[in-house]
């Protein structure tokens, strides 16, 4: 036989209302545990709110333009004790959040790691997992970067630490690799494009001639020897030099030359 269902004035069992108490005790508990875990340790506290402020903005990040950041150094943070943290890519859709504290001298040789993040696109969602040391990688395992000079088209800005904002840190050489500072992995970069041969020398123009004929009113000659006499000094008087050529006009009035010079 069932046991009768007791309801209050407002129609709620008293099973609903200790589900609903369970739940509140379930959340008031973890609530006191990371109170307690916390409350002892403020640095560790300071750091993982640091950590989770640096995820939010990777998370929103890659909800608006569907990338992940770019590595950067937060080296002066104001915070009281932690030194700086940093983003570290891992391969393509990976992204690890380091948070350091203050060493003892207070630089950042002397900091330690405290507390990690690590972010995987799954689904094309980034999936985060609090893993501590589990999955570190300290910036003192990356390979320091070669000096490498500025060139054109590369972007070798290093990250501003007193924003967190900074460049890809990724340039291009004349013709070899470049080393990225944040993380130290070789780029290929193309060799540079041989020079283009000469253009081939313009053809030398050909000199233009016109051609007229002269304007003399000698007789008509009988044969060709008074047009080789003739003929060469008609074409000089008026500029030009004769062709070889020579007639009578057709009334028969005198004989002419042919001439051309340049123009």
């Amino acid at each position: 036989m069932p046991l009768p269902s007791i309801r209050t004035s407002r129609g709620v069992t008293l099973v609903e209302m200790s589900f609903v108490l369970l739940i509140i005790v379930v959340i008031v508990a973890m609530a006191f545990y990371s109170y307690k875990v916390y409350s002892g340790n403020p640095k560790h506290m300071e750091a993982a709110l640091l950590a989770h402020e640096i995820k939010q903005d990777i998370n929103l990040r890659h909800q608006t333009k569907r990338e992940l950041p770019d590595p950067y150094v937060l080296s002066h943070v104001s915070q009281k004790t932690v030194s700086g943290a940093e983003v570290i890519r891992d391969g393509s859709s990976g992204v690890r959040v380091n948070v350091y504290l203050q060493g003892d001298s207070g630089n950042r040789g002397a900091s330690s790691q405290v507390y990690t993040l690590y972010g995987n696109l799954v689904n094309d969602e980034l999936a985060w997992v609090d893993c501590g040391k589990d999955c570190v990688k300290n910036a003192v395992d990356i390979p320091p970067a070669a000096a490498v000079p500025p060139a054109a088209g590369g972007n070798n800005k290093r990250g501003n630490g007193d924003t967190g904002t900074g460049g890809d840190g990724t340039g291009t050489g004349p013709g070899g690799a470049v080393i990225d500072p944040p993380t130290g992995i070789r780029i290929a970069v193309a060799p540079p494009e041989p020079p283009k041969p000469p253009a081939p020398p313009a053809k030398p123009e050909k000199p233009k001639f016109k051609v007229f004929t002269s304007r003399n009113n000698d007789p008509i000659w009988n044969d060709a020897e008074d047009a080789q006499v003739k003929c060469p000094q008609r074409c000089a008087n008026e500029g030009g030099q004769w062709t070889g050529h020579w007639w009578t006009t057709e009334w028969n009035e005198h004989s002419v030359c042919q001439c051309k010079k340049a123009i």
